[in-house]
């Protein structure tokens, strides 16, 4: 799908066995893009232990190939092959804690055929520990940077499938919660923009596919390693367990589907163990929006 283009929601399914055999399928995927997520890397990008020490919040310069590299050319970037202002935000673990949120929106439209509320989502899960402490902030500098002409683009750039439309809920549902208008994210990149890949099988992401001449762009990510040619604000992974049991319990389905629902929910959480850590203090988000009026 294109940037910014939600896919239509898939047919209701006929039955519940088809609704579970679908829902498999979404674990399946959640649970990929959790062990993807999981993954610590060395100093040399090799896959290391899930555990990382925690960093102090900074500003990454890699160092990179030429730009016209015979062995790394650049890609054609979706905005610019001259120079944009651009803030490039990357979402799980960096800007909120989002598997539960992501298998959520995956029942809803396999199960109740349609996506969630915004608003229920918002309240009821971006509220609740889902946004990281510090986003709605960060999220409001950075329009304001780009409403004041400080910033050209905000982006988002994850390695999280779009083919649901998720990422586009996501990104709509992270504008209501920040209180900014709509299409304040005008650019949406996902693993299907992104062809690049570690031997891992980690999405790379190349900002030149953002803008050939990457001088002034910044991205924040927790995983800078697999960033390349541009600056990066490296951050901790944040983990927030936020409980999805009510919604379940609430999603506008029969009760034959919620029983489906609710064992989607306890594979999921006996394959990925919520996280113990208490992360609801966390200041790191505030701190990169104070970086970020120095940088634009």
């Amino acid at each position: 799908s294109p940037p910014g283009v939600v896919s239509a929601p898939p047919a209701p399914p006929a039955t519940a066995a088809a609704a579970a055999a679908s829902i498999k399928l979404s674990l399946g995927r959640v649970a990929a893009s959790r062990a993807g997520a999981g993954v610590g890397v060395g100093g040399d990008g090799s896959a290391g232990p899930s555990k990382v020490p925690k960093v102090a919040v900074k500003l990454l310069c890699p160092v990179a190939q030429p730009l016209h590299s015979p062995s790394d050319p650049a890609p054609t970037p979706f905005i610019s092959t001259k120079g944009a202002r651009c803030l490039v935000l990357d979402n799980d673990e960096t800007t909120g804690a989002y598997q539960l949120g992501s298998l959520l929106f995956s029942m809803f439209l396999n199960l109740c055929a349609t996506h969630p509320p915004v608003d229920l989502f918002v309240d009821n899960y971006l509220k609740k520990g889902g946004a990281r402490p510090g986003l709605v902030q960060l999220i409001q500098t950075a329009a304001e940077l780009k409403a004041n002409g400080r910033i050209d683009h905000i982006v988002v750039w994850t390695a999280a499938s779009n083919r649901n439309g998720w990422v586009t809920f996501l990104s709509q549902c992270l504008e209501r919660l920040s209180g900014v208008a709509p299409g304040t994210i005008d650019r949406v990149l996902t693993c299907e923009h992104s062809s690049k890949r570690h031997r891992t099988g980690r999405v790379i992401k190349d900002l030149r596919l953002i803008t050939t001449d990457t001088s002034n762009i910044v991205m924040v990510d927790d995983k800078p390693a697999f960033v390349q040619h541009g600056r990066v604000i490296q951050v901790n992974e944040y983990n927030q367990h936020v409980p999805i049991e009510a919604l379940v319990e609430g999603m506008p389905c029969s009760e034959e589907n919620k029983h489906v629902a609710r064992r989607a929910l306890v594979q999921d959480q006996l394959v990925n163990p919520p996280s113990a850590e208490d992360q609801r203090g966390d200041t790191e988000l505030f701190q990169v929006a104070h970086m970020l009026r120095k940088l634009f």
